[in-house]
């Protein structure tokens, strides 16, 4: 046995630097120990920590193993902490929880290896290779990823908090309840990857395609997205609280009981998307496309949809309560039983849109759109519908008693004088 593999008390005591320098210098002796086995392996490196500790010197033995060759080796609970394994090949290779605390594993292969709870915090990761790896619960939170590769790999309840995932490639992945809290998804290849339950919490997304995936039960609270296709996503019973979208595609979604308050949804197109009794109170959709789309008994009170699109869109029994609509698009949408009290809808348009026995009381349609409307049976007790044209609309069995009509248009097409 080599001089700083010896068991001696008093071999133990000598030099650091020339104890770090053997260890340096002879990989293939620190191979022949894990010959031995895992446990004689983590019990000498133990007894060097706390014999560096004793004596008040640097820990961090540094030891190299660049370019070894692992492969198939049955490694688990390895503590390669602190070690050079720049280019070493740990293919199949057996790590389940192993401990790679600020390893250097540059451009090492670790493709198909079983690392299930590995531990890959503080390691340096550039170019290593993933692809089929299963990283069951594996520890790689506020780790640098630019541009890995971990296609095929198993990701189960992995932790990516706040680590960086520019331009990562997760082609066919299984990141089914992965964390990704906080994390940086630039560019970030998700194709055919598995994403369900995932979390994405104050994530922040630029330039991804998530488009057909299945994100039903996903976190996204105070998650940003920006310029991301999301076409015929499945959201639903997804948690989207206080997420920030600019510029997103999410036509023909699926959002169903979706959790969406709070949101700020500008310039976003949800043409087609089913919304049906999703929760969208407080929230922002300025701008937003929702022609066609499914609110059916959705709740969007205190809602700014302000110039938002919303023609043939579907609100039956949808409560809108103190909405913020200027100039909103509600052409020929369907707003049966909805709930709009206290609303601000000046100049909104809601031509040929069907408001049979909605509740408009003390809504505000100063000059809004109402021709060929249907109002039939609708409750607008102290509405404010001043200017407003009604030409052509159907008031059957609704009483204006209360209702300020000064300069409005009424169905038969002339203009009330008070």
């Amino acid at each position: 046995m080599p001089e700083f593999l010896s068991s001696d008390p008093s071999s133990a005591q000598s030099s650091d630097r020339s104890l770090v320098g053997q260890m340096i210098l002879n990989p293939q002796e620190q191979l022949k120990l894990l010959d031995k086995g895992v446990a004689a392996w983590n019990q000498w490196r133990g007894q060097l920590y706390a014999d560096r500790a004793a004596a008040g010197t640097d820990i961090h033995l540094g030891l190299r193993l660049r370019d070894m060759d692992f492969q198939g080796m049955s490694l688990a609970r390895i503590n390669f902490r602190d070690c050079d394994l720049t280019h070493a090949n740990f293919s199949g290779t057996d790590l389940r929880e192993a401990k790679f605390y600020k390893a250097n594993l540059s451009g090492a292969n670790l493709s198909g290896a079983k690392l299930e709870r590995a531990n890959f915090n503080g390691a340096i990761l550039t170019k290593t290779q993933f692809t089929d790896a299963v990283l069951i619960e594996a520890n790689l939170s506020r780790t640098d990823l630019t541009g890995q590769d971990f296609s095929g790999a198993c990701l189960h309840g992995t932790n990516f908090r706040y680590s960086n995932l520019t331009r990562v490639n997760f082609y066919r992945a299984d990141l089914n309840r992965a964390n990704l809290h906080g994390a940086t998804l630039n560019g970030t290849n998700f194709e055919q990857a598995i994403l369900r339950n995932a979390k994405f919490k104050y994530a922040n997304c630029n330039d991804i395609d998530l488009s057909n995936h299945n994100l039903s039960g996903t976190n996204f609270v105070k998650a940003q997205l920006f310029n991301t296709r999301l076409v015929s996503v499945d959201f639903r019973q997804a948690n989207l609280s206080r997420i920030t979208m600019e510029t997103v595609d999410l036509s023909e979604a699926t959002l169903g009981n979706a959790k969406i308050s709070c949101a700020h949804l500008k310039d976003i197109s949800l043409v087609n998307a089913d919304l049906s009794h999703a929760d969208l109170r407080s929230s922002e959709l300025l701008g937003a496309n929702l022609t066609q789309a499914n609110l059916t008994g959705a709740i969007l009170n205190q809602a700014k949809l302000s110039k938002a699109i919303l023609s043939n869109a579907n609100l039956t029994r949808v409560t809108l309560k103190a909405i913020h609509g200027f100039q909103t698009d509600f052409t020929q949408a369907t707003l049966v039983n909805a709930v709009l009290k206290n609303s601000q809808l000046r100049q909104a348009i809601l031509t040929e849109a069907n408001l049979m026995g909605a509740d408009l009381e003390k809504t505000y349609l100063i000059s809004a759109n109402l021709t060929g409307a249907n109002l039939l049976g609708a409750v607008l007790i102290n509405a404010d519908l001043r200017m407003a044209c009604l030409k052509n609309a159907n008031l059957f069995g609704v009483d204006l008693s209360s209702v300020w009509l000064v300069g409005a248009t009424m169905p038969d097409g002339t203009k009330r004088q008070w």
